[in-house]
């Protein structure tokens, strides 16, 4: 069993999250993955440790979701409680005071994101297997399947914009 704790002894630049933070700042990257956050409820992190791995010749284990289940607590109990608190701060801020204190949540947010990415960093050799024969656009669908329980078309059109995005992975 894979089990859940905060995470102290990687630096704060580790190679996730610094894949992770460029990626996500690509053109457009964002703004799609917060869409299909938000409408079809992937986990972001999955999606970017899916690509992150990917261009590392691997692929998400098919009982992916299974292992990640472990970790899920961390996930509803502290950031999407959080996540929706900063929304609704958002949506409540007015001016500069207002303002400010969304940013700090923001901040406080991006803190527990980069502990989910820990985690996710920390399991990789639990989570992940070698693929590195299979090209990399279907290593990233097939992880995004895995990882979204998504339908074969569908993540195949998701790592299709997503891989043109990935930074320095040989195509």
């Amino acid at each position: 069993m894979i089990k859940t704790v905060l995470l102290t002894d990687l630096t704060l630049d580790f190679e996730l999250w610094r894949f992770a933070g460029t990626l996500y700042a690509s053109p457009g990257v964002a703004a799609r993955l917060l869409d299909h956050q938000d409408r079809d409820g992937i986990w972001i992190n999955d999606w970017l440790f899916a690509a992150w791995q990917a261009g590392k010749g691997n692929i998400l284990r098919k009982d992916f979701r299974g292992l990640v289940d472990t970790h899920n607590d961390w996930r509803t109990q502290v950031i999407l409680p959080w996540r929706a608190w900063r929304k609704q701060v958002k949506e409540q801020s007015q001016g500069l005071a207002g303002q400010e204190a969304y940013k700090r949540l923001l901040r406080a947010e991006l803190a527990l994101e980069w502990h989910d990415q820990a985690w996710l960093t920390r399991q990789y050799q639990h989570l992940t297997e070698p693929a590195s024969a299979l090209p990399l656009a279907s290593r990233l669908a097939l992880s995004i399947q895995r990882a979204s329980d998504w339908p074969e078309d569908a993540s195949g059109a998701a790592a299709a914009w997503l891989s043109d995005s990935l930074p320095g992975a040989s195509r």
